[in-house]
């Protein structure tokens, strides 16, 4: 959205033009809004406009919700904790609590190179209730992409994010032993080990 956030006084509000993104949830029976939550952006170190939307919302059985999207150009999502190559365009997931909309943790990951989280709703929810996310990178995010790679290209990145922090969880095999994460050794690095 655009335009004033009602939860923020007039000297926190963000520049005009900003966009940020919004989560709500909504009573059914009356079809108002229980309660209402804006994620505000600080711009990058050019003093850019900010901009991101949320294009992902998963709930879990214990009433946790998961949003997800994206934040432009090296904005920094507002109270989120962003891995040290984040840049350019990133995937941000946020988990509230699905009585009041309270955030829990807002993580901000991404390498150097754009991310964008999958069109169709790129978050859902795992068996314990941590976060699946979906989307795609043209950066180091798991392995180091060749020199030769086209440009504009992007692979596809699925990685699982721990209901308590937001941290990353390792992947494992169906046995449980932990998967390679590639062999990346440069520091453009969104979420593998290295």
């Amino acid at each position: 959205s655009q335009g004033k956030v009602r939860d923020l006084s007039d000297d926190e509000q963000p520049p005009d033009g900003t966009t940020h993104a919004f989560v709500t949830k909504v009573n059914l029976d009356s079809l108002t809004a229980d309660w209402l939550r804006h994620f505000t952006m600080s711009p990058n170190a050019n003093g850019d406009l900010a901009s991101g939307a949320a294009y992902g919302c998963a709930v879990t059985s214990d009433n946790l919700v998961y949003v997800a999207g994206f934040v432009e150009d090296g904005a920094t999502m507002d109270g989120a904790t962003k891995n040290d190559g984040a840049d350019k365009d990133d995937i941000f997931v946020a988990q509230l609590n699905g009585s009041n909309g309270q955030v829990n943790w807002i993580q901000q990951v991404g390498t150097a190179e754009d991310e964008r989280l999958a069109h169709n709703n790129g978050i859902a929810v795992d068996a314990d209730g941590n976060a699946v996310v979906s989307g795609s990178t043209a950066g180091n995010f798991y392995r180091k992409r060749p020199s030769n790679a086209p440009s504009g290209s992007m692979d596809a990145i699925i990685f699982t994010m721990s209901k308590e922090d937001g941290s990353y969880k390792t992947l494992v095999s169906n046995g449980g032993d932990p998967l390679p994460q590639g062999d990346d050794d440069d520091d453009d690095d969104g979420g593998g080990d290295d």
